[in-house]
């Protein structure tokens, strides 16, 4: 996984944060925990399926299944906001994957 890639996408769902689109906390949360979370953000995010590629997915998924099943989301400040959960598991993982360097 590159971190370059995550980085990407954190700045696409800041975009997509600020340009006021929304999507509920519990749903994602759920397709997290489903392991249908890309499929959904595929059809929310534009651009999204040509920068994540399947073995990054998988990994991801992973990570973001062990945060999810770990800590609940108010430790990262999210109370609402399903984007916002995704752009938290994002800087988790960079810093993970920077941990590991």
């Amino acid at each position: 996984m590159k971190i370059s890639n995550l980085i990407h996408l954190s700045f696409l769902l800041n975009e997509t944060i600020d340009s006021g689109k929304s999507l509920p906390l519990n749903e994602t949360a759920d397709a997290i925990a489903a392991g249908t979370i890309f499929d959904m953000l595929g059809n929310q995010l534009t651009d999204f399926d040509t920068m994540i590629n399947q073995k990054d997915k998988t990994y991801l998924l992973n990570e973001w299944q062990k945060i999810l099943n770990t800590y609940s989301p108010h430790k990262y400040g999210v109370f609402n906001s399903g984007y916002c959960l995704i752009l938290a598991y994002c800087l988790q993982t960079i810093m993970d994957i920077a941990g590991k360097e």
